[in-house]
């Protein structure tokens, strides 16, 4: 199998975690953490902890050091999997993390604005604000660069599949 690193992007509660934890499962659980890397029974990685309230990217201190994580990760397994706000940008942190890979997947998880507004109020009260709305094109903006850099980006609305259909999606991307 060729090294691969998928980001998997979007704004506040376009279902990036929901659909990692999924991925998560699939691929027999979390068996190990150091370092920055999230290991599974099935020898995928994932960037950052998951047994944290937000994990992935989000859950490191910066995306400096995202590099050497994918780097350091694709020394011992064919996969990893980076998940979070902070993938929205654009920049050299990102696509030098992202090309120590053979193989670059950018899944763009999007919805609606009012779908967003409904679960931001369901999981903590909030509300639509500016920034969330900036971060939806900020994340669009950076996929539309990521395919333009030669990456495999596919965009999904989580409104229209599951968290298992999507994770079912990005496992057959990955395998093929």
């Amino acid at each position: 199998m060729r090294k691969t690193c998928v980001f998997i992007i979007g704004t506040n509660a376009s279902g990036k975690s929901t659909v990692v934890r999924k991925l998560i499962e699939s691929f027999g659980g979390i068996e190990s953490y150091s370092n920055g890397i999230s290991s599974t029974r099935d020898g995928v990685a994932f960037a950052g902890r998951y047994d944290v309230k937000y994990g992935g990217v989000d859950n490191l201190n910066g995306t400096t050091i995202l590099r050497d994580i994918v780097k350091k990760a694709l020394e011992s397994t064919d996969c990893i999997i980076c998940e979070g706000m902070r993938l929205k940008c654009w920049g050299p942190n990102l696509t030098h993390a992202m090309f120590n890979a053979d193989r670059q997947i950018v899944i763009f998880l999007y919805a609606p604005l009012e779908e967003i507004q409904k679960r931001l109020a369901e999981r903590s009260n909030k509300t639509l604000s500016k920034d969330i709305i900036r971060g939806q094109r900020e994340s669009a903006h950076s996929a539309k660069k990521w395919q333009t850099a030669g990456c495999d980006v596919v965009a999904i609305d989580t409104t229209e599949q599951t968290a298992d259909q999507i994770a079912d999606f990005i496992i057959n991307k990955i395998n093929s």
